[in-house]
């Protein structure tokens, strides 16, 4: 218990700040957490950048190209490297992001599958037969 919220004892409760759906959803209130990073003389301080969209999957390759490693050979990555964004400058994703929910029996609730491309998502409903479409920019609080 911290302060006067209690989050009982399921681990994955929390504030999604406003952001429709919560821990594990498709919706951007379980995806979306800020990103973080300090690196003296490389990242410039106090910027905030609302626009980009940086994931899990950008992290090895943007590892690597800090450390100046080479990925193995063949290795195709579902990310890229962000360095450039991390140092001040801009990028555009070079894939669309997925994602799936898989946990137990459909849900009737939540759409399992995700896409994003650009300002755009789309959300499948598998076991509705529906989809519903968002302009993330746009539309922050009702995806």
């Amino acid at each position: 218990m911290q302060g006067d919220i209690s989050y009982g004892k399921y681990y994955s409760t929390g504030s999604s700040g406003g952001l429709r759906g919560g821990k594990r959803d498709t919706y951007e209130g379980g995806l979306r957490v800020p990103f973080i990073v300090r690196w003296p003389a490389q990242v410039p301080a106090g910027r905030t950048d609302t626009q980009s969209i940086v994931t899990a999957v950008d992290l090895l390759p943007t590892f690597a190209d800090v450390a100046g490693a080479l990925l193995p050979k063949g290795y195709q990555s579902d990310g890229q490297s962000v360095l450039t964004l991390l140092k001040g400058g801009s990028i555009e994703r070079e894939k669309p992001l997925f994602w799936e929910w898989r946990y137990g029996k459909k849900s009737g609730k939540k759409p399992m599958l995700a896409v994003r491309e650009g300002p755009w998502k789309l959300f499948v409903h598998q076991d509705k037969n529906t989809v519903e479409l968002y302009n993330v920019m746009r539309d922050r609080l009702s995806q």
